[in-house]
């Protein structure tokens, strides 16, 4: 093989392989920044993506049939990069997630171009100069076997934490302070009052059938302040505010602020005196059951 076709093959190999692994260990919240892109349904494509591209990357590394490999390299660079563009101009997304949530890997939005480009310079050397030489012994493929598969139990693992959709509602007792959570990145509490934190998405289904229960907390008396944060998607969030109308506080958040405290939509936190009192998980209850339920502790006692 080619000297130079075999060095653009392992680099480009490896980096895919690295991006790969990288969106595998937090596939929801990978799943979560492609709604960014459009409907809630993209979440789905995560898994795929990122099998995609731990399969391009071991191929490269390993050499397996190059021009063949290469060729669907630059054409899966070529697809995602021309999303990542369209998400910069028309849905004012920031981060592409390449490597994973919040990673510094990923960089501003010129970097991520710029890096692709490189990129898709080593795979068209790879297609142009590579050849599709077949043979590859039982070490390798056993390799590539056992990589893949490892790949797809951490995607699948950490892609499950996404809402399912038939989850009832959950709450984990809890006792921490505001000031050691995410949540004093994101709001001010005071000691006196009680809040209900909500943090949601703009295209998620459950989110938005959450919403007419969340209109009620206030005014039916579940806590005094509800505060809601989701990511930034400036055409969902004017559907959403022309539909609801909501008289509570709704705020937009660059979407890799909202996940660092969570990529699981939608949660809620239940606040009293500056402290977490309980998380919630999946679609909200009725007013009239939270109050049943935190009633003793807007009252004042302990949980």
């Amino acid at each position: 093989m080619n000297r130079r076709v075999e060095y653009c093959s392992v680099a480009a190999g490896v980096v895919l392989l690295v991006s790969g692994f990288a969106k595998a260990l937090d596939a929801a919240a990978f799943s979560r920044t492609l709604t960014l892109y459009g409907p809630e349904a993209l979440r789905f494509a995560a898994p795929v993506v990122v099998l995609a591209e731990l399969a391009l990357g071991l191929a490269l590394l390993l050499g397996f049939r190059l021009r063949r490999t290469g060729c669907l390299a630059t054409l899966f660079l070529a697809g995602v990069t021309a999303a990542f563009a369209y998400g910069v101009l028309f849905r004012g997304v920031g981060d592409c997630g390449c490597f994973g949530s919040e990673s510094p890997l990923n960089g501003p939005p010129v970097a991520a171009f710029l890096r692709n480009a490189a990129l898709l310079v080593l795979t068209g050397v790879v297609w142009l100069r590579g050849d599709d030489d077949a043979t590859c012994g039982p070490a390798l493929r056993r390799t590539f076997l056992a990589a893949m598969s490892t790949g797809a139990f951490i995607c699948g693992y950490s892609f499950r934490t996404v809402g399912d959709p038939g989850r009832r509602l959950h709450y984990e007792p809890a006792a921490d302070a505001v000031a050691e959570t995410p949540l004093a990145q994101l709001v001010t509490t005071h000691s006196d009052s009680t809040y209900l934190i909500f943090a949601f998405s703009y295209t998620c289904p459950h989110c938005l059938n959450s919403i007419e229960n969340l209109k009620r907390y206030e005014p039916g008396g579940a806590v005094d302040r509800v505060l809601a944060l989701a990511p930034e998607h400036p055409v969902a969030e004017a559907r959403f505010r022309e539909e609801f109308r909501p008289e509570f506080s709704v705020r937009s958040l660059p979407a890799e602020e909202v996940f660092r405290l969570t990529n699981a939509f939608p949660t809620a936190y239940f606040v009293r005196r500056d402290t977490v009192r309980a998380v919630l998980t999946g679609e909200l209850p009725a007013a009239m059951l939270f109050r049943r339920a935190f009633g003793r502790e807007r009252a004042g006692d302990a949980i």
